[in-house]
């Protein structure tokens, strides 16, 4: 399929979808036209693929993953992409229903995020060409099901974010309420050939629903953005439950970085942080760290938070700056650090580059004895000569409530409930002349710990607590 047939055909596709639902109300029409964007790109990356080619790439990309019945169901449709789109596109909305039904009946939440992980955050730097389109593809028609798991589909201001102790679904506000609501408008009008000058239609449109916008640039800017947000928090899924859930952004991020790139502080030297943080010397408090900027160029606070999930520690973070809010997460098995923004080889600089620093920076002054969480090491690996740097340890710990004297009193007592506790692991400093097992020594190594003669590594574990019951 060449380049203008498949434009027309979008175009064909859209035209119908719009007579057929826009009568309907948007929060309805929005929906399926998420729905049928994410068919249109999953057609794109498929439309120079081979059916053996494709059939033979996703029975291999799937062989080992959980959530066999879902996988096959999306290989399927990945086979109906190929061999008739229009069929495709008109299935695609009943398929997210059906499926998002038996992802709730079920409760495979947490095994859908981790199989949504598992193409999110995979490496392409090894994959052909073909696999690197059907990986596209397959991740291009999981990630819309998130629209369809919400406890009500049609509030669509709300993003699922994780899942909680109990398996119930997590949700957070969208940082980017309504975007997608102003072209929809402007295709519509498109649709009844009501076209006016394509600048003021875009300002018009964007400011009835809160954005400022010049010109399409600017709207794009801001519509790679706001994806580049949601995949961070889906990304992130795997790992949010009602003890994370504060490291998701709340708040939008300014994407015209050009206009203040002269404000984003730049990587100095080049220290070995990412092999030092192979060798911790400490865990971080449970309720995580926060690192205040105080007079910096542009970051003001940070918020780091570990979780361990998989046989690996995952260090979470989010940074708030003067322009908004972005998150991401650190693997300190593998190495990878993700975030919205990623290091561009072609250019210099980059502020993704800016970013990546600041985070190993902090994690390694508050984790490691190479270095400590002062402004002075700060100021040795970034270049923001005006920044004050404090940290500060986050407490707090599930209590008794005040009027029980001890756990006992409180079971069977109808105003409280038990929940488990997830306690992350620790280094503990054992009683003099004791040493660590070989099981736990090998344990922390595993985990990229230093451990001193006289601690041992705590695994994580789970615990019984008590908490008053919600009426």
């Amino acid at each position: 399929m060449e380049d203008l047939e498949f434009q027309l055909w979008m175009h064909s596709q859209s035209k119908k979808l719009d007579k057929k639902y826009y009568s309907k109300g948007m929060t309805i029409y929005i929906l399926h036209k998420r729905a049928i964007a994410s068919a249109f790109s999953v057609v794109d990356n498929l439309r120079n693929i081979e059916f053996q080619d494709l059939a033979l790439t996703s029975y291999f990309m799937i062989k080992e993953a959980g959530l066999n019945e879902l996988a096959h169901s999306y290989e399927m449709m990945l086979a109906l992409a190929k061999t008739d789109r229009d069929k495709f596109v008109s299935r695609i909305y009943e398929f997210y229903v059906k499926t998002a039904d038996i992802i709730k009946k079920k409760g495979l939440y947490k095994q859908f995020f981790e199989f949504l992980s598992m193409f999110e955050n995979s490496d392409h730097s090894d994959f052909d060409a073909t696999t690197c389109k059907v990986y596209d593809a397959y991740t291009d028609l999981i990630i819309n099901q998130h629209e369809f798991l919400r406890t009500n589909k049609f509030e669509l201001n709300k993003l699922v974010a994780g899942v909680d102790s109990k398996g119930k679904v997590i949700e957070i506000d969208d940082a980017y309420p309504f975007l997608d609501y102003p072209m929809t408008e402007i295709e519509h009008e498109s649709f009844k050939g009501t076209i006016d000058e394509p600048n003021e239609m875009l300002k018009k449109y964007y400011a009835k629903y809160g954005y400022t916008v010049k010109d399409g640039m600017e709207t794009m800017l801001l519509g790679n953005i706001c994806r580049a947000y949601t995949n961070t928090v889906l990304s992130m899924a795997p790992y949010t439950n009602e003890f994370t859930v504060d490291v998701l952004p709340t708040k939008g991020f300014d994407p015209r970085i050009t206009e203040y790139l002269s404000n984003i502080p730049i990587p100095h030297g080049n220290p070995p942080l990412r092999d030092m943080l192979k060798q911790r010397r400490r865990t971080l408090p449970a309720n995580g760290v926060k690192v205040h900027f105080s007079g910096s160029l542009l970051y003001r606070d940070m918020l780091l938070k570990e979780v361990y999930h998989d046989d690996a520690v995952i260090c979470l973070f989010r940074i708030e700056l003067s322009k908004g809010e972005i998150a991401g997460f650190y693997n300190t098995r593998t190495g990878k650090f993700s975030s919205p923004f990623h290091m561009n080889a072609t250019n210099v600089f980059h502020f993704g580059m800016s970013v990546e620093r600041l985070f190993l920076w902090a994690y390694a002054a508050f984790t490691t004895n190479k270095m400590l969480p002062t402004t002075e090491s700060y100021r040795n690996v970034m270049i923001d000569p005006y920044a004050e740097v404090t940290f500060t340890a986050i407490p707090g710990k599930l209590r008794v409530p005040t009027n029980c004297k001890h756990i006992r009193t409180i079971a069977g007592n109808e105003g409280y409930e038990s929940t488990m506790k997830h306690i992350n692991g620790y280094i503990r400093k054992l009683p003099e002349g004791q040493k660590a097992s070989e099981k736990a020594v090998a344990i922390a190594e595993s985990l990229g710990y230093s451990l001193a003669p006289d601690e041992t590594y705590v695994c994580p574990f789970e615990r019984t607590a008590w908490i008053t019951r919600v009426k």
